[in-house]
This record gives structure tokens, C-alpha cells and sequence, in this order.
């Protein structure tokens, strides 16, 4: 494991600015629900929809969800080692196999989608630490911390 600050996963929409939808207690559809991780789902003048999701570093493909409408949808977990994870929710289309390596801010894992419990285009990234502890992503995205 390398350590240090996570890359955006969607280079294309990077920052703050994207963020449609933050680490924390939220209202959806009504009713109060924790958000295990942000969404990034705004562009600057065109749609996020099909924009390519890169790995936050580099790591191992351990896990892949397609063809689902449910949860999370078509998603991908990165084990970057160290007990690090990186989920990649909602998504389009899924670029990477089962064990594929995968390298910081290059290699395209997906495309952005609108699958699963998605209010619309969007990329639901999640940071477990230990496997399975979620963690906000944002300070590690910013620069703020480091893993």
C-alpha cells in the first residue's frame, strides 16, 4: 500500500463544486438516511453521465456488481492493501475484470451512471478502512488527510 491523499475518481469533474451529495446524515425521498460516502454528479456545462471513473489509487479489482438496478447498482471495489478500499457506485459501464491491477488517476475502471438508487447521473465513491469501517472520502480527496 502507498499511502498518502486519494486522486478524484473523476478527473473530468474535479472539486468541491461536483459534489451533489456529502459523507453524513441527509433527507432522501423524505425520510433521514446516512450517506456512507459523496456523490459527485454535477458538470460544468454538459452532464457527468459516461464520464470516465479512474481509480483513487492504485490497487487490485476485488469486487464487481453488473447488470444491477438495485443499491449501489453496477459498481467496482478497489483493495488498495493496507486494509483500504475504494467503491465506484451507480455506474455505466464496467471497464475492468476480476483481479485486474489497476493504477492511481489512469487506468478506467467505468463510466458514470444512473443505476441502482441513483437520483440521476452520478459517481457514489466510499472509502472503507479495515475492509468494512466507512469513512468520509472528501478529506482524503482534498489533500486535508492522508491514509
Amino acid at each position: 500500500y502507498i499511502g498518502g491523499s486519494l486522486a478524484w475518481p473523476v478527473p473530468s469533474h474535479n472539486g468541491k463544486q461536483y459534489i451533489s451529495s456529502y459523507y453524513g446524515w441527509r433527507t432522501l425521498y423524505g425520510r433521514q438516511n446516512f450517506h456512507t460516502g459523496i456523490d459527485i454528479a454535477r458538470g460544468p456545462q454538459a452532464s457527468i453521465a459516461r464520464a470516465t471513473i479512474v481509480p483513487a489509487n492504485s490497487g487490485t479489482v476485488v469486487y464487481i456488481q453488473a447488470n444491477s438496478n438495485v443499491g449501489y447498482g453496477n459498481y467496482v471495489i478497489v483493495d488498495h492493501g493496507g486494509g483500504i478500499k475504494t467503491l465506484y457506485a451507480h455506474c455505466d459501464k464496467i471497464l475492468v475484470s476480476m483481479n485486474q491491477m489497476v493504477t492511481r488517476n489512469e487506468t478506467p475502471i467505468a463510466t458514470v451512471g444512473k443505476t441502482g438508487n441513483s437520483t440521476g447521473p452520478q459517481l457514489h465513491f466510499e472509502l472503507r478502512v479495515n475492509n468494512t469501517e466507512k469513512e468520509d472520502p472528501y478529506p482524503y480527496l482534498s489533500g486535508a488527510r492522508e491514509l
